[in-house]
């Protein structure tokens, strides 16, 4: 199935704490690390059904009938995955399938995380079902090994997932899902009986003298099966009860019988379970390991067997560390309160006395790969402000740095948003981006200027200023900083303020001599008849009374 791809053995998975489950059509490790076999081959367990999926395309009779020649006798075919996919050649691959003769089963890859998705990816995959042709009786199975779905509810959400096709009326509803995924969520499978439960798990050499997962209807045992004559590779499983192929059904020889644990491993290598310390190993020619070993993607380091986490080490004459997961680390690297870098070569190697360039930004590292005379904003990792801080020549740095069109404010590196701050004798102000503000800004009820000359510097509040106060549309005078009482010279005219509120109709006195102020506020000249009496203010620009 298509992520089934996934380890040597399954089991070893959840044991490196990788994701089980990927995009459709994505396989976590290649088939080329499961090793390949070819249908028909003497000493291995018996192949009673393949599964397929999009990526084996359209398959013809003959393909299967050279299957079924082999003595694989049932086909199970991905229908769909989630409430989005369908397999565009799964009408194809289902009727070539029957037209061999062959017993066709169906899957879906489920994503659920809850049981109302559940419900919806059942009746997706019963409607899929019923287009081509699936009857009450035939197997569905519900293929459950996404890293979406493993949520504290996935027990009841498979219920749930099993219970709607039951309601949609197909009465042999199963489950796929692999050893260290039912073991690792604790699954609970007892909504359904083993024998309709379809099980995974790979051995690094499959042998018919060791057969797993007996308990179980069906054991999926390989995914890297070539069979002559077809193209392409095939997941195989054998068939212990009949759950999805044509074929007798197995007498299991319980003293061939083995689970992959140290203890029967002999000369094996690879991640196995250990029952002498119940935990997992890495063995190489049945010895516990010491060093490293390449896996999925990266490198990993074993001390008698057990991964190493957070930890340095030293190999082919080079330094590594190794992260929480055990991964070998690339890049910029921030270990304790010291910088390092990786390289992004897939080296994995630790870089002294080198200077070097990452993101346009250039570093120099020590003897000890410690990095020096770094400056500026540099990802590390750090809890606050996406992991971002700003360093000054390898020092977290405290102080004002411009940066895209403005200036911010960093104590001990790290970005400082809304408040107050001094600098070269100069009051400023940063935002809730943490940027240096400009111009008229109210802050905490009260209003301060900024200027608007990229000095971003606190200086007194001069002139007509909006400040949000409850009169004339949120607008005062201010001198000096301070709200002003008395005329001042605006849009032509004069105007009266009393603490900085524009006062509308009335007589005034300034600088000896009486005006008056109309309803807008503006002090008049000439004529003006006022409350029933005719004044003059002349007509020089000087406003007051004659």
């Amino acid at each position: 199935m298509n992520v089934k791809h996934a380890l040597l053995t399954l089991t070893a998975v959840s044991a490196f704490g990788l994701a089980a489950g990927q995009a459709q059509s994505q396989h976590l490790v290649s088939a080329a690390d499961v090793e390949q076999v070819t249908a028909g081959q003497s000493g291995l367990p018996r192949m009673d059904a393949v599964d397929i999926a999009s990526y084996q395309g359209n398959l013809t009779v003959d393909d299967f009938k050279k299957m079924k020649d082999l003595g694989i006798t049932g086909v199970i075919v991905k229908l769909t995955e989630s409430t989005t996919y369908t397999n565009p050649f799964a009408a194809t691959q289902v009727a070539n399938a029957r037209a061999a003769g062959m017993k066709v089963s169906a899957y879906h890859f489920s994503r659920y995380a809850n049981e109302d998705q559940a419900r919806a990816e059942a009746n997706y995959f019963a409607d899929a079902a019923k287009n081509l042709g699936f009857a009450s009786s035939d197997v569905l199975i519900d293929d459950l090994e996404a890293s979406g779905t493993k949520v504290a509810s996935v027990s009841s959400n498979a219920r749930a997932f099993d219970n709607q096709l039951q309601s949609r009326g197909f009465t042999n509803p199963s489950l796929y899902t692999y050893v260290s995924y039912k073991n690792e969520l604790n699954l609970d499978t007892s909504f359904v009986d083993n024998q309709h439960i379809w099980m995974a798990q790979y051995p690094f050499e499959p042998s018919a003298d060791h057969i797993w997962n007996t308990e179980y209807g069906m054991w999926q045992w390989s995914s890297n099966v070539k069979i002559p004559g077809v193209s392409g590779t095939f997941d195989v499983s054998m068939d212990f009860t009949k759950l999805a192929s044509a074929g007798s059904g197995t007498t299991v020889n319980q003293s061939a019988v083995a689970t992959p644990t140290a203890a029967t491993v002999d000369k094996k290598s690879g991640y196995l379970f250990d029952e002498s310390s119940n935990g997992w190993r890495w063995f190489e020619n049945g010895q516990l390991f010491t060093g490293f070993k390449w896996y999925a993607d990266t490198f990993y380091w074993f001390e008698n067997g057990v991964r190493s986490n957070n930890a340095w080490h030293e190999a082919w004459g080079n330094t590594y560390y190794t992260d929480a997961d055990g991964r070998a680390v690339q890049g910029l690297q921030t270990i304790g309160d010291k910088r390092y870098y990786f390289g992004d070569d897939n080296s994995f190697t630790l870089r002294k006395n080198q200077t070097f360039t990452v993101n346009g930004q250039q570093y120099h590292s020590d003897a000890n790969g410690v990095i020096t005379n770094w400056s500026g904003y540099i990802y590390d990792g750090s809890s606050q402000n996406g992991g971002y801080r700003w360093y000054e020549n390898g020092e977290l740095y405290t102080g004002f740095r411009f940066y895209t069109g403005t200036y911010y404010w960093f104590i001990d590196g790290v970005r400082q948003n809304a408040g107050w701050r001094q600098a070269w004798g100069y009051t400023y102000y940063t935002d809730n981006d943490g940027r240096a503000v400009q111009g008229n800004q109210v802050i905490d009820g009260k209003v301060y200027n900024f200027g608007n000359d990229d000095t971003f510097y606190e200086r007194p509040v001069q002139g007509y200023v909006w400040d949000g106060s409850a009169q004339n549309g949120g607008y005062r005078w201010y001198e000096n900083g301070q709200l002003f009482t008395g005329f001042r010279y605006y849009t032509g005219t004069y105007y009266w303020f009393i603490d900085g509120v524009r006062q509308n109709a009335g007589w005034r006195e300034a600088w000896g001599y009486k005006y008056y102020t109309d309803n807008d506020g503006r002090a008049v000249q000439g004529h003006q008849t006022i409350d029933g009496q005719s004044y003059y203010f002349g007509n020089d620009g000087t406003y007051y009374l004659r």
